[in-house]
Order: structure tokens, then sequence, then C-alpha cells
């Protein structure tokens, strides 16, 4: 039997819904740990992976034998933003936080006076606000110091996830533009943000068109989570 698997992350679960090819469906929840707030609070990606992958591998686990996951569907509603160093580990979470208001506030009002802003969001295509990722880089620049020398990739859970099944750091060109460091027109990483926040393209993920956005899973990740070598995903 064929299946294909829908997951949401939920406000206290994670939610699978298994569909089989006669459209028979079943849901699988896991409430999450009480450790959850917190990693998401610190958006310590590496917990939170592993909390996924032991979500997909409780589910292929209680399928029948000679069952195959065809699609697993993904429902990430994490808005959020992480500094990794070289290794993966979380420097800090780049997450809009209430105790960051004024700060944020502040570097949005004096970008506006100086014309940075509007700069920016002509090229991006989208308007800044206390939200946009570029905020927290200009603040982690500035608030930390001694972790930035260390800092290697600004990721959000969801291309960490997408490196996790796929092996590739990429991005699509409408959240690429969301993050406040991308020129549309020029379908690329914008230097002037860039040199802002002094972040180069390395620490970025690859921004591919829709249809180059890998959706093949690694070998070796769909053997650990028991899925058919040919298993897709999509967001």
């Amino acid at each position: 039997m064929k299946y294909t698997l829908e997951i949401r992350m939920a406000g206290e679960r994670m939610v699978g819904i298994i569909e089989d090819e006669n459209g028979n469906q079943q849901e699988v929840s896991e409430f999450y740990q009480q450790t959850w707030s917190e990693q998401l609070n610190e958006m310590n990606l590496k917990a939170m992976g592993s909390f996924f992958q032991m979500f997909v591998q409780k589910i292929t686990k209680h399928l029948p034998k000679r069952s195959d996951i065809t699609t697993i569907q993904l429902h990430d509603n994490i808005d959020g933003w992480a500094f990794l160093d070289k290794n993966g580990q979380t420097l800090q979470s780049a997450n809009f936080r209430n105790e960051l208001l004024p700060t944020f506030t502040g570097y949005l009002k004096a970008m506006r006076l100086n014309g940075i802003v509007g700069q920016l969001e002509r090229k991006a295509g989208a308007e800044f606000s206390v939200n946009t990722p570029l905020l927290a880089a200009l603040w982690f620049k500035n608030e930390h110091a001694d972790q930035y020398e260390k800092l290697a990739y600004f990721v959000s859970f969801q291309e960490y996830l997408h490196y996790l099944f796929t092996g590739k750091n990429q991005i699509m060109p409408h959240l690429a533009a969301r993050t406040g460091l991308y020129d549309l027109r020029h379908n690329g990483w914008d230097p002037q943000a860039l040199a802002f926040v002094g972040f180069n393209e390395k620490m970025l993920p690859d921004v591919v068109k829709v249809e180059d956005f890998e959706d093949q899973i690694i070998p070796e990740f769909s053997k650990k989570l028991g899925l058919n070598k040919d298993t897709k995903i999509k967001w």
C-alpha cells in the first residue's frame, strides 16, 4: 500500500495525517516535549530537528509491512531564524521577542530616517517590520560581538529541515525576500543589505526557483526514518 504523509506543526502538538491510495485517512499526533518551548525560544534547531525525526519514525514503524510513503508534505508555521556556528549549534535565536521590541523599533526608525529601509524595501519587494530577519541580524552584530565571530550560517527552521532531508541548503525567492536581505530585481542576495549586517552569501541558503527546489530525500536519511528511497518531500 502506498501512502502520503502530511505533517502540521500545531500549537501544542505535531500532527501527521496519513492517507492511503484509496483516500482513507488516519491522524497521528505527538504532544511536544516539555523542553520544546525552551528549544523554540532558543531556536535550538538540532533538538527541534531530532523531535521531528522521531515523529516520522513513530509513524513509519506502525505502518503495515510493505507500505511505502511516497510523499511527505510539510506545513511549518514556525516563523523564526537562528544564528548557527560551523557545527550547526545555535548561537542565538533570531526570533522576535517582546523584550527586543524597543531595540528593533529603534533600528527600524533610524533606518527609515537615513533612507536605508526604503532602498532595501524596494529591492526586496517587501515592507520591513520589527519581525524582519535583517533587524535580528543587525541586533546580533551589535549586541553579540563575541558570538558574531563564530557565525557560520543564518537559517530558518524550514531551511534547516530541508537541509536535513535533502542535503541541500536552499530557499525560494519569495521567502528570501522576506528576510530583507534579498534583491528581487537581480535575483540574488543584496550586497548592500549583506554589507549592512556584515554577512556574506556563504552564510545564507542558495536561492533557487520553485521548480528547482530539491524534493528528493537523501538515501541515508530515508533509511534512518524508515522511508522508501524514492520518497519525496514537499513544502
